[in-house]
């Protein structure tokens, strides 16, 4: 069975309207931490350069000022880093009709972070590589092993069998997915080129991005439960 693009975008947006609710936090939690991150680190710049008339004895306050910003950002970083498996676990979950704990789904992906890091490392290894050689290879192995990440994270599968399991799912499907993203593509620039012709202000087409990521998010994981139903069909 092959993928049919209208009916997946409608199902996507379909799923994008179900899951309103879990996209808006996790874009406000996006959008909110890009902005804290921003002034943490040009406050960190200021706060914690030495002046010229403090000697090194008394510059150990700038050192820990320095280090306290360093680990509140790295902490950040993480933060936001989850936002995305977070959001496809709560989905597969309300789809599903099946709970769990905000603190269950943080400690799976924490558990699962390993294989999730590993499979995202080789299918990226792959595509370059893939890239390297011609353009061709590069776009072919990017749509046949795309669906690895959520084979990973939903499945539980390591990076090798993610990889592999992923080129089972989208056989027949490659050009159907691609020609999925490119029209999403031309859909969001059809949005955005008027946001950046009218020069509106950054805050908010910055706003649109996380939105439009949210819907991408939703997008890839209907690609996948199709995908999956057809093999089990």
């Amino acid at each position: 069975m092959k993928l049919q693009y209208r009916e997946t975008i409608r199902e996507a947006c379909e799923c994008f309207q179900r899951n309103i609710k879990l996209v808006l936090i996790a874009v406000g939690v996006e959008y909110i931490a890009s902005f804290a991150f921003k002034a943490l680190q040009t406050y960190g710049e200021n706060a914690t350069k030495i002046p010229n008339t403090v000697t090194l004895p008394f510059a150990q306050p700038y050192f820990i000022l320095s280090l306290i910003v360093s680990i509140v950002s790295i902490v950040g970083v993480i933060a936001v880093a989850l936002v995305q498996p977070l959001l496809i676990i709560s989905v597969v979950n309300s789809e599903h009709n099946t709970s769990a704990s905000f603190s269950t789904m943080v400690s799976y992906i924490l558990r699962s972070a390993g294989r999730i890091v590993g499979t995202t490392i080789l299918v990226g290894l792959v595509v370059v590589g893939g890239y390297l050689l011609l353009i061709v290879p590069g776009i072919i192995f990017s749509l046949m092993y795309s669906q690895a990440y959520y084979l990973s994270l939903i499945d539980g599968l390591g990076p090798m069998e993610s990889l592999k399991q992923s080129k089972i799912l989208t056989k027949f499907n490659k050009k159907k997915i691609f020609n999925i993203y490119f029209l999403v593509g031309v859909l969001s620039l059809v949005i955005y080129m008027p946001l950046a012709f009218l020069k509106i202000p950054s805050y908010i087409t910055n706003l649109f991005e996380y939105a439009w990521g949210g819907y991408m998010m939703i997008l890839n994981y209907t690609i996948f439960k199709k995908l999956k139903s057809f093999q089990q069909a």
